[in-house]
């Protein structure tokens, strides 16, 4: 457990344990791309950051971040549904990924940055170096991850104890009001999570 305050950890019992923050990342790794979809709808903006359910609208939200002949290049596994109803059985796609928004508008992003979109969910190549640059404005220049893993999407994830996370989400809440992140994660719950979820 650990508690932060800005740049200041203010109490911490075991938080010097080693996890994965995963999914709860998201909006960090999408503050390498605040400009490039400062121009994309709410809802584009929330799906981005999501670990959503793979209903209708969040599948219609994800796929809209690209032009369907950019569909190919996204990589996240096949799943379907969080939720299926009765006999509405789905077969396994990309869209129903729990992740398929962030890697839609990570290529997105890379098309407006003009990076190539090959091999994007590599810890090689410039999103991850751009997602590391942005942990480092809340841990300090020379902060280095002791583990790089491969996440469940593809994408590489990093170990931070309990309390580096605890200051990195204080500095979510310090810095809202720089970017979109914050405003489209509260004004779509339904598309940043969905029906029945906790989050």
């Amino acid at each position: 457990m650990a508690w932060s305050h800005g740049d200041e950890v203010i109490h911490s019992f075991g938080g010097n344990v080693l996890c994965y923050g995963r999914s709860m990342m998201k909006p960090f790794m999408l503050k390498a791309f605040t400009d490039e979809l400062s121009d994309a709808t709410w809802e584009q903006k929330a799906i981005s950051v999501a670990s959503h359910n793979g209903d209708t609208e969040h599948v219609a939200a994800a796929q809209s971040l690209l032009s369907e002949e950019e569909w190919p290049l996204m990589l996240t596994p096949l799943d379907v549904p969080l939720i299926q109803f009765g006999r509405q059985v789905r077969r396994p796609r990309r869209w129903y990924h729990t992740c398929s928004g962030e890697h839609s508008a990570i290529l997105h992003g890379c098309r407006k940055k003009g990076w190539n979109r090959a091999g994007y969910t590599l810890p090689s190549h410039q999103v991850f170096q751009a997602y590391m640059e942005q942990i480092r404005t809340y841990l300090g220049e020379d902060w280095q991850p002791l583990r790089i893993a491969k996440d469940g999407c593809g994408l590489p994830t990093v170990s931070n104890t309990v309390a580096e996370l605890a200051q990195i989400y204080a500095g979510l809440v310090r810095d809202k009001n720089d970017d979109w992140i914050w405003e489209a994660m509260v004004r779509h719950p339904d598309l940043v999570g969905g029906f029945n979820r906790l989050d």
